[in-house]
């Protein structure tokens, strides 16, 4: 579990973490740098002692911004010949257009809550209490972000927000705290959908508090948007459905675009403003009839692999035409349960966008 230390200074990454890794005041090992304008964090994979944090203080106060120049790689062309002299090149054919990036982006699992990260709100060092046997410790809040779940698929580790900007996995990430001094993961173990802490051993009388994100009491807990960057444009043409076989549909899944303002004017989502003309699209599924009467190029099976315990249906939906979300004109895709039920009786029940970037 990665520990943040937030500095306000405009910084060259790659020079900053060589800075600090050469650093012999700093014995915690980093874990990654991200910056946005002035704000720059610092993840280092523990948390450090009182020295290593003045150490730090010093390094970023006396940081120069300066990239680092790029190294100049010497190629060997003997090295990319065939055996008869030929010059052996790696085959690239484009799909998308010139200079876009191909992404393949996954919902939360409709399935279980503790997925439903995008509306999660944080809480921060809340003092957790004793269930009474020194072990189990409660909080205000069911239903924590388990943001490391193995039902949540993320690529590069990277995680798309509600604002076009893709988070790391620790910006989620819950801390536990006992007496004041983060313990290791591998010391208790966590129920995310209770929002409950339990210890290998006893902490009673002692003080545990936890950062964690929940989306408990939250409108629409279930809601994930597909937002692109300001200034870029996603082109989705094919998305697919993975649903185990078995598995109990109780609630209407929405899929819509919105179109014209921004976030802010269709907060909500409610159905005026769709009729005003923001809403562009809207399908709402409510049971396997639907599911199935509009997927096409066939229905494929996944049988028993790894963790599975049911056999996996794959519904692709291969569009005609394929639908672009442009950011000048505030184009977003929403998903929601409309009743925020989760299905049942199921191991994955997720969506896979696959986009252009460009």
């Amino acid at each position: 579990m990665s520990v943040k230390y937030t500095y306000t200074k405009a910084v060259a990454i790659d020079r900053l973490e060589l800075e600090i890794r050469a650093s012999s005041s700093i014995v915690h090992d980093l874990d990654y740098i991200t910056s946005l304008g002035t704000t720059v964090d610092i993840y280092f994979k523990a948390e450090l002692g009182t020295n290593e944090v003045t150490a730090l203080n010093a390094i970023v106060a006396a940081h120069v911004p300066t990239p680092l120049p790029d190294e100049v790689q010497t190629v060997d062309i003997e090295g990319t010949k065939s055996s008869q002299g030929h010059l052996i090149v790696e085959l690239s054919i484009p799909t998308g257009p010139v200079g876009s990036r191909a992404m393949s982006l996954v919902t939360p699992d409709l399935g279980d809550r503790t997925c439903w990260y995008q509306k999660g709100v944080q809480v921060t060092n809340e003092t957790l209490t004793d269930s009474g046997d020194g072990l189990t410790f409660n909080s205000a809040h069911p239903y924590w972000i388990n943001i490391y779940h193995s039902k949540l698929t993320y690529t590069h580790k990277q995680i798309p927000t509600r604002t076009g900007v893709f988070g790391k996995h620790a910006d989620w990430a819950i801390i536990v705290k006992v007496d004041g001094v983060t313990q290791a993961t591998s010391t208790y173990s966590v129920n995310y959908a209770d929002g409950k802490v339990t210890f290998n051993s006893s902490q009673s009388g002692k003080t545990v508090t936890c950062t964690y994100w929940h989306n408990d009491g939250v409108t629409n807990p279930s809601e994930w948007l597909l937002v692109p960057p300001t200034g870029k444009k996603y082109v989705v043409e094919h998305v697919e459905l993975q649903i185990s076989k078995g598995i109990e549909i109780n609630d209407t899944l929405r899929f819509e675009i919105w179109a014209g303002s921004n976030l802010a004017t269709y907060n909500g989502f409610i159905d005026v403003l769709f009729e005003a003309g923001y809403g562009q699209m809207r399908a709402d599924y409510r049971n396997a009839n639907d599911f199935l009467n509009t997927a096409n190029l066939g229905q494929g099976s996944v049988p028993l692999i790894g963790n599975l315990t049911r056999e996996t249906v794959i519904l692709p939906y291969n569009y005609l035409q394929a639908f672009t979300l442009d950011s000048a004109v505030g184009a977003i895709f929403r998903l929601v349960l409309i009743n925020n039920t989760p299905y049942t009786n199921t191991d994955i029940a997720t969506g896979t966008f696959y986009v252009q970037l460009i």
